[in-house]
């Protein structure tokens, strides 16, 4: 629970910082580079949960 929730605020930011135009693949790159392991598909399935 509260590894999805810090993924959740984490994609929240990120996506939000170039003017909500990044798409799942740049986001998990992002992640990744981060350390933080997920996938594309993991990604994809957290912005349609916030609506993307």
């Amino acid at each position: 629970m509260q590894r999805r929730l810090s993924l959740h605020r984490r994609i929240k930011v990120l996506f939000e910082k170039p003017r909500n135009s990044l798409g799942s693949r740049n986001l998990a790159k992002k992640l990744r580079q981060e350390s933080i392991s997920v996938t594309r598909h993991r990604v994809r399935k957290v912005m349609q949960q916030l609506d993307w």
